[in-house]
């Protein structure tokens, strides 16, 4: 049974969100809002779950191709047989976006979620690299490893064909969005429509660099986030209190401790070079056994450690 006609599985911090809010635009797509997260299930069953899978999603669909969003799928090493089991034919869509500047946004973003220490990037990369924080902070593991795409799109490819796969990169969404997109719905075989241009200004999620902002989120986030499994996922919480507190954030924290994000050291540019040099050689040559994924894709790989700039 065929349940999802595509899916935006990443990468992490890469301009999928705003993927999908371009294909939840088109009248012939149909996306259901925030993210999808049922084949990272540990008691997946390929029996039951993709039943409760229609049954969230096929009622609002009207007959349109549906589609989910869901950017760590990328880089779970179970996904790609999972998926494929349950959804041969779907299109899978990827935006990549250089490991180590995704690497650092992901970083701030799990020191807000509460799944890093609140301790200078510096350092903490280090000790990610170190492999010292997962014991206490198990998903901080992600953070690196999210951005090894080599390995990532050598699973995925295993299971999809190059025809069902199309990579897009974060830089060129950024600097040519209706062009990505063009390509993308001639891909999928959908008729060309126009950005709307709330979608195409909209900014995503303000990164938190103030230590005492990230803080005072902590204090909060038990009042602004429930866990719904052992890994540490986490939904808003409604009510009252869980949105004055959100707008607390917003409109009063947020304008009392502005801070943009803090330049990444040569050293730590450094370290980011060598932990991804490997797998980028294994992305590169992925990419040129599978050309027909990408069009407009130049090598997403970092610099080579010697020729580092700050970012």
């Amino acid at each position: 049974m065929q349940v999802i006609d595509l899916a935006v599985i990443g990468a992490q911090k890469s301009a999928s969100s705003f993927v999908q809010a371009c294909l939840s635009e088109h009248p012939d797509i149909y996306m259901p809002p925030g993210e999808q997260p049922q084949f990272e299930d540990p008691f997946w069953n390929a029996g039951t779950g993709p039943q409760r899978l229609l049954r969230s999603v096929r009622p609002s669909a009207h007959g349109r191709r549906i589609g989910i969003k869901r950017p760590s799928y990328l880089c779970l090493p179970e996904l790609p047989a999972r998926f494929s089991a349950v959804c041969p034919d779907s299109q899978i869509v990827i935006v990549l976006r250089d490991p180590a500047k995704r690497a650092v946004s992901a970083y701030y973003h799990y020191m807000r979620m509460g799944h890093l220490p609140i301790i200078d990037l510096e350092l903490g990369m280090r000790l990610l690299v170190q492999g010292e924080l997962a014991q206490r902070y198990p998903r901080s593991e992600e953070v690196l490893a999210f951005g090894l795409y080599g390995k990532a799109l050598r699973r995925w490819a295993a299971f999809f064909p190059p025809e069902q796969i199309h990579i897009m990169k974060h830089e060129w969404i950024a600097t040519h969005p209706r062009e990505a997109m063009a390509s993308l719905y001639t891909h999928l075989g959908l008729r060309p429509v126009a950005i709307k241009p709330r979608t195409l200004n909209a900014r995503p999620m303000s990164g938190a660099y103030s230590h005492a902002r990230l803080h005072a989120l902590a204090i909060m986030r038990p009042y602004t986030l429930r866990t719904i499994d052992n890994f540490g996922h986490a939904v808003p919480i409604r009510g009252v209190r869980s949105y004055a507190l959100r707008g607390l954030d917003k409109y009063v924290i947020a304008r009392l401790l502005p801070r943009p994000m803090p330049p990444v050291s040569i050293p730590t540019l450094r370290l980011l070079s060598e932990y991804y040099a490997d797998d980028c050689l294994q992305l590169d040559s992925a990419l040129r056994d599978c050309a027909s994924m990408c069009e407009n894709y130049t090598t997403v790989g970092v610099k080579s450690p010697r020729d580092v700039r700050p970012i």
